[in-house]
């Protein structure tokens, strides 16, 4: 088929659609007419040839008043379907009573075999059929669809008796699935809020199948190859698959059968590609196409494939599915039952909000472990596979599990806006269990992000695609399988640590004056042993006082926060650790000396009596591309940014009246400096590197709700309250209360700050110049914004003012940039503050910082408002002098136009 006729009839095929359906559908919902009926059609066409012998041997098998078997009725239509009512669709043209059309036409559809007719149950067509008759547009629409203006029949139609002069070519299986592939397309491009649910972008399929299918092309047999979609939707992945896996055969010299195996969920989308399969002529791989959920009914369970591709749903609940397998806790399905090299059992079942690594684990569980090439599989999914989940999660013991099995291969970053109802960043997951020698251990990142180029139209949030050219260069760094700027390889352990408690024993003191609550001590005995205690035994020792107190357990479980305070440098309680004081920690699994080390190393210089509790140990895994792909816009020196400022003033003459702004001597050459590895920066060598744990103490706030929030008292930090100078500049702005307003307070959760909090919150890309951290120098409340963490300092700091700036600098920025996790929104935890470092100059300097800073960007702030409003009154004249010209007010043959306005 040349590629002229092919857009004449998916030109006439959607214009069915416009000429007969509108005002009747809404445009999205064309598809639900338009595509049934080109099945059906295309289906009559192939049938019509062999109808005759079908009819015989149904009413032969009648008159033997014997049911007729479908294998023999597809036998003698040629197919793998059949129609067996006495009619073809062009016969209910000739149908002038519309009842008797709707009659007929439901008598031919309920003639064809099950299968056809389980396709045209999924994509509701009685519900249309009625529809169309109400609207007296059944029989326009089959007389279009039976039209001599197109032939979707496999046969040629000519113009004359003689057949000499060919009117339309036959279309064949390949060219019919090309055409109804293309009208998917089209019509799920116009309907673009469900286009991403059901359908990956060509472009994206085109490459998954590469990156699956080109490292092995020289290991190709002369055998069938099956091919597998947990979540097929229309059959995209798997029709592209086979079209290039036979294609890269040929290429070799080989020839290959490839089989394909399904399994979809959604009605509409598995009854488009079992009939996409069937137009093809596949009636097999038709019957191959499961219909249900992967996760709870899975249809090909004891079966495993060579080749899997898949675009699992994100985000989506699989609750149900946890209730149809018993409920999430009781589901012993060894796809998500894991057992690890060393015998270890664990669970894989992320949270039910998400199931996407699922389909994952299913894909894994049905790989070939007796074949040369083994079972390759690639899966799209986003960024919460990669990270999600703590140290002994769903989602973290699944990246164990395929991390330690030697399973990924790849993962590759995709750009953003990629798909059709996402611009959210997507990852393509390569997998092998016979990974090529120099793979085996490590794992390949690559960063193909800024790969992409621009459509020339929108398609819903799709603004962008690769090109054949960027598929190439994209599958070039896969098989080059070097280090460069794109592309990052590591061994498996890289990613994965310890989890691990650290905690410190419980200290008390007892404080004789304590009154005990009446009744507490009930005999004199007690109230002896207890005095007798007071006196004799330390106060100190808590164990020491309880032994020598002689009282039952359970009474001095009752009696302890009576008489008890906590006391930094009382004796160990023995056995019980401080809840107050536990912290847990994420080592690496590669750190030199491994947690013994660690503790030894970054714990015990700051608190000596600090241990592991080994029972709460877990493993995890987490992948992320920030840490090792992020590079932070470099700065300009003070003196480049002062040099282009002075350029500025000299074009602005008046518009400073001073010169505050330009400093001098910021460098002395006297000082000494030297170079802090933590934050790869030049400090003075009198100043402090330290960890932020050790100087700050972190809890998330009270919270404040509508019913209490009146009744506090306490001031609220809002819009109208953060304009002075102090606050503007230590960071109470809008770049953290942004959310807040009076009005929002009433209606959101709050939380409690005090004085000398400092707030750090999620910061988003769009936002990278502005600081996520704001300094609260009052008590009050307010909105805690999206995931904000409260931090106090431990000791009374010399200058707070100091940090409030520090945390805002670009510099720390970067620091915990290449820490976090997320697309667009950087999500911040508290390990990632704790474990950052801060640079503490002597109490002197920390003074003169804030000074010369305060007076500084005060200045400068004041110069900001002064250029805004210069920009404000430049766009004001521009567009007054553009509408003045324009209607004749100024006469620009004698007019003086300026050539550097100046607003003084």
């Amino acid at each position: 088929m040349d590629h002229q006729t092919h857009n004449a009839i998916v030109s006439f095929i959607w214009g069915i659609a416009d000429e007969c359906l509108r005002d009747i559908y809404q445009r999205g919902k064309y598809r639900d007419v338009i595509l049934p009926m080109t099945v059906i059609r295309r289906l009559d066409s192939v049938l019509e040839e062999t109808k005759g012998a079908v009819l015989a041997a149904k009413r032969k098998f009648e008159a033997a008043n014997v049911d007729v078997p479908p294998e023999t009725l597809c036998i003698k239509a040629g197919q793998a379907f059949y129609n067996d009512s006495p009619f073809l669709l062009k016969d209910l043209t000739s149908r002038t009573n519309e009842q008797n059309l709707k009659a007929d036409f439901i008598a031919y559809l309920k003639g064809f075999s099950p299968n056809v007719r389980e396709i045209l149950d999924k994509f509701k067509f009685r519900v249309q059929i009625d529809t169309m008759d109400d609207a007296h547009i059944l029989g326009a629409i089959i007389e279009k669809f039976t039209a001599s203006d197109i032939n979707l029949s496999p046969y040629p139609i000519y113009k004359d008796a003689e057949k000499k002069e060919l009117l339309h070519p036959g279309l064949d299986n390949h060219s019919m699935g090309t055409i109804f592939e293309e009208l998917i397309r089209k019509f799920n491009e116009d309907n673009n809020e469900e286009a991403g649910e059901h359908w990956t972008p060509r472009d994206v399929v085109e490459l998954m199948a590469d990156l699956i299918f080109v490292p092995i092309r020289h290991e190709l047999l002369d055998a069938t190859y099956s091919c597998y979609d947990g979540a097929s939707g229309t059959g995209g992945m798997l029709t592209v698959a086979q079209t290039r896996l036979q294609e890269l055969a040929e290429e070799h010299g080989k020839a290959v059968s490839i089989h394909l195996y399904g399994q979809e969920v959604n009605p509409e989308t598995y009854a488009i590609c079992t009939a996409d399969m069937l137009l093809k002529g596949d009636g097999a791989e038709a019957a191959n196409i499961e219909y249900g959920s992967t996760l709870s009914e899975d249809h090909h369970a004891k079966m495993d494939f060579d080749f899997m591709l898949s675009n699992p749903p994100y985000g989506k609940n699989w609750k149900a599915d946890a209730a149809k397998m018993g409920g999430k806790s009781d589901i012993k399905d060894p796809r998500f039952h894991l057992t690890l090299a060393d015998g270890e059992e664990i669970d894989a079942l992320p949270r039910v909000s998400d199931g996407q690594l699922l389909f994952l684990l299913n894909n894994i569980a049905k790989m070939k472990q007796n074949t040369k090439i083994g079972s390759r599989i690639a899966e799209v999914h986003n960024g919460s596979s990669l990270f999600t989940g703590d140290a002994g999660s769903g989602e973290s013991n699944a990246r164990r599990f395929m991390i330690e099995n030697d399973l990924v291969e790849a993962i590759i970053a995709l750009p953003e806006n990629m798909f059709y109802n996402t611009g959210i960043g997507t990852y393509i997951w390569i997998l092998s269990n016979k990974k090529e020698k120099r793979r085996k251990g490590k794992i390949q990142l690559i960063d193909a992000t800024a790969m992409k180029a621009p459509l020339r139209k929108n398609l819903g949030k799709k603004n962008c695609e690769f090109t054949p050219e960027l598929r190439a260069e994209i599958l070039h760094v896969f098989l080059a399988y070097e280090e460069n700027d794109v592309s990052k390889i590591f061994e498996g352990k890289e990613f994965g640590f310890w989890s691990v408690t650290v905690e410190r024993p419980l200290r008390l003191r007892i404080e004789r004056e304590r009154a005990l609550p009446a009744g507490l001590l009930r005999t004199d005995e007690e109230r002896a042993a207890y005095q007798r205690a007071l006196d004799t035994a330390p106060l100190d020792d808590w164990t020491a006082f309880a032994k020598a107190t002689g009282l039952r357990p359970a009474l001095l479980k009752k009696l302890r926060p009576h008489i008890t305070v906590k006391d930094a440098a009382a004796q160990p309680v023995a056995g019980e650790a401080d809840p107050a004081l536990r912290d847990t920690e994420n080592v690496p699994l590669e750190y030199p000396g491994g947690i013994v080390a660690f503790l030894e190393n970054e714990v015990r210089p700051y608190a000596p009596d600090a241990y592991i509790d080994e029972k709460k140990t877990e493993i995890g895994y987490e992948i992320s591309f920030t840490k090792y792909f992020y590079r932070p816009i470099e700065l300009r020196s003070v003196r480049e940014i002062m040099s282009d400022l002075r350029m500025l003033e000299s074009s602005m003459e008046n518009l400073m009246d001073d010169d505050n702004v330009v400093t001098r001597g910021l460098y002395s050459p006297k000082r000494k400096f030297c170079t802090y590895t933590q934050w790869n920066l030049c400090c003075p060598a009198t100043w402090k590197v330290k960890r932020v744990r050790e100087m700050f103490s972190f809890r998330r706030g009270l919270s404040i709700t509508k019913e209490n929030l009146e009744t506090e008292g306490i001031p609220v930090i809002n819009y109208g309250q953060i304009h002075s100078k102090q606050n503007s500049m230590l960071g109470v702005t809008d770049d953290i209360l942004r959310f807040v307003s009076p009005s929002y307070l009433y209606s959101n959760p709050s939380a409690l700050v005090q004085k000398g909090d400092f707030i750090f919150a999620d910061t988003s890309e769009d936002r990278e110049g502005s600081g996520n951290c704001a300094y609260i120098d009052r008590d009050g409340k307010i909105f805690a914004g999206y995931h904000s963490i409260i931090a106090h300092a431990k000791d009374n700091l010399t200058e707070r003012k100091y940090f409030a700036y520090l945390f805002r600098s670009p510099t720390w920025r970067h620091q915990i940039r290449k820490k976090v996790n997320g697309v667009k929104v950087y999500s911040i935890t508290q390990q990632i503050l704790k474990d950052s470092f801060v640079v503490i100059p002597t109490e002197d300097e920390q003074r003169e910082i804030v000074e010369y800073l305060d007076n500084r960007c005060y200045s400068i702030d004041s110069l900001i408002v002064k250029m805004q409003q210069k920009i404000t009154l430049l766009q004001e004249l521009k567009s007054t002098l553009i509408s003045d010209v324009v209607t004749g007010k100024i006469d620009v043959r004698d007019a003086e136009i300026p050539t550097n306005p100046s607003m003084e």
